[in-house]
């Protein structure tokens, strides 16, 4: 099995000056050598992830003063998890729209996977809670779906 590190930084500029923000993310690739494609689509999943994590810290860092703090390397725990669970929220009155790297994705994990458009907009309705197409889906309901045809892509080919 592949393992790979991503690393995404970034410094945001704002009214109380400039903050550098860093994430880094290890991950197993579920594919081997021989499937390039599929390392590439796990590899943009994983960037991906780090993306929408630094993004979000970014975005609440904004509403406090940077921190001045040297930079520690993280210790690895024994098994750490790709992504934490998510914790219920109150919902947001404006969610964002999906990316066009989740939409791209998205449309690479359905011909990976052989999957028509129709059972596409039909997973996005299970998954969603409502039929909506490709390019309605926020953020977070991009982010479902990905999950979902993940653990389709991991099943054995259907006949």
């Amino acid at each position: 099995m592949l393992r790979t590190t991503v690393l995404v930084r970034r410094k945001a500029h704002g009214d109380r000056g400039t903050a550098s923000y860093g994430i880094t993310l290890n991950g197993e690739i579920p594919f081997g050598t021989d499937d390039s494609e599929g390392v590439l689509e796990k590899i943009a999943e994983l960037f991906h992830l780090a993306d929408e994590a630094l993004t979000r810290e970014i975005e609440r860092g904004q509403d406090s003063p940077p921190v001045s703090r040297p930079e520690a390397i993280p210790q690895r725990p024994a098994d750490p998890p790709l992504a934490k669970p998510a914790t219920p929220r109150s919902p947001d009155p404006r969610p964002e729209p999906a990316t066009s790297r989740q939409a791209h994705y998205v449309q690479n994990l359905v011909k990976r996977i052989g999957l028509s458009q129709d059972e596409l907009q039909a997973i996005i309705a299970r998954v969603t809670g409502s039929p909506k197409k490709l390019g309605d889906l926020t953020k977070r309901d991009a982010g479902l779906v990905i999950d979902h045809l993940n653990t389709l892509t991991t099943e054995p080919a259907r006949g």
